[in-house]
């Protein structure tokens, strides 16, 4: 994905400038279509941004309705003694936020497309700089150090996005005691953006370890329970149960072979010699792999006992 514009803008400069777009970057992956792709693969690249755009957002948007819904939701109405609400009650409010939160992301993307200046690349990773950035650092440096305090993903959090927000904001760095001249000559970029943040967030999740609490205490059992459940191994029959993973490979190699049958159609799509190559080694491509899959779901399943699951 990184590669495609890269070569768009590199071999065919004057096609993707000449774009009548606000972003014209941005045109790279259409003129690399339209450039170097046979009659026909033109529509199935679009088809697949498009499935993969909702898949980002499908994910997206059923992740942070069941942090809201099943997470914070039920905190808020204990603090506040609200009425406990049944699972049908919640998944009707889930469906409503869905919408809602869906609703809200259209219209941000619609206001983006019609801004000058930065392009949705860009916003992107100034979004993720600022958000997304802070609050991986805890999450990942939690998954192996387990001396810190309750607070300690709350303070790297906190460090992380006072740096974040200085450069997403553009604060002068005057107000820090830096001297005017070098303030208003200095300019952020995303290399120190990043790295600025995550020196930041690791910096305040180490401090915080120097008030780790004791052996005995409550937080200090919770996470050594944490760090047993995570180190002990998975017995799958016990905790989840017959396995499914062999139908899913045969459903997903039978829609293999369709979606290779589909494309393998475009040949009679009138093509020169290359563009009808190209179909035809797609083609067997994805055909060959389903037929693999085919092969592979129709494997007896082998049951193992590991030892070590069973202690769990």
């Amino acid at each position: 994905m990184v590669f495609t514009p890269i070569t768009a803008r590199l071999l065919y400069p004057d096609l993707v400038m000449a774009f009548d777009i606000a972003k014209p970057a941005e045109a790279s992956y259409a003129v690399a279509s339209i450039s170097l792709l046979p009659v026909g693969l033109i529509g199935l690249i679009v088809v697949a941004i498009l499935a993969a755009t909702m898949s980002s957002m499908d994910t997206g948007l059923n992740t942070n309705v069941a942090i809201l819904i099943k997470d914070i939701y039920p905190k808020i109405s204990r603090r506040l003694r609200w009425q406990t609400k049944r699972e049908s009650e919640l998944l009707n409010y889930g469906r409503t936020l869905t919408w809602v939160m869906g609703f809200m992301i259209v219209l941000l993307a619609l206001y983006f497309a019609q801004q000058d200046g930065s392009g949705i690349f860009e916003i992107m990773l100034q979004v993720g700089t600022l958000l997304s950035m802070p609050i991986t650092i805890p999450l990942l440096l939690g998954m192996f150090i387990r001396h810190t305090p309750w607070w300690a993903a709350l303070f790297s959090i906190g460090c992380a996005l006072i740096f974040s927000s200085l450069a997403f904001f553009e604060i002068p760095l005057s107000y820090l005691g830096f001297s005017q001249a070098f303030s208003d000559s200095f300019e952020w970029n995303f290399q120190q953006q990043f790295f600025g943040v995550l020196g930041s967030g690791i910096f305040g999740f180490l401090v915080s370890i120097l008030f780790s609490p004791n052996k005995n205490s409550a937080h200090r059992q919770m996470v050594d329970k944490f760090f047993t459940n995570m180190k002990t191994p998975i017995n799958f029959e016990k905790e989840i149960g017959e396995s499914n993973d062999l139908s899913q490979l045969t459903a997903i190699g039978r829609f293999g072979i369709a979606v290779a049958g589909f494309i393998a159609l475009m040949l009679l799509i009138p093509n020169p010699l290359e563009g009808r190559i190209v179909i035809l080694v797609l083609a067997a491509i994805i055909g060959v792999i389903s037929v693999l899959m085919l092969k592979a779901g129709k494997q007896p399943v082998i049951t193992t006992h590991n030892n070590a699951s069973q202690t769990k």
